[in-house]
């Protein structure tokens, strides 16, 4: 299924900054997060950067759908 599209995630943990929460495209892959952060115990998964990244990944899968 070479042409569906894969909403993913990358980088959404700790807290604060999110305006570098971005989506990323290549080729068919959508990546949602800032693509830097790893889960530490020192950056743990947290709801606020959690929530940002699955609202994104909801939204993209409105635009791939109402739009394409």
């Amino acid at each position: 299924m070479p042409n569906t599209p894969i909403i993913i995630d990358s980088g959404m943990t700790g807290w604060g900054n999110s305006n570098t929460i971005k989506t990323h495209k290549t080729g068919n892959i959508y990546i949602c997060g800032d693509q830097i952060s790893e889960i530490s115990k020192q950056l743990p998964p947290l709801a606020p950067r959690i929530g940002i990244v699955a609202n994104m990944q909801a939204n993209m899968v409105l635009e791939i759908f109402l739009i394409d």
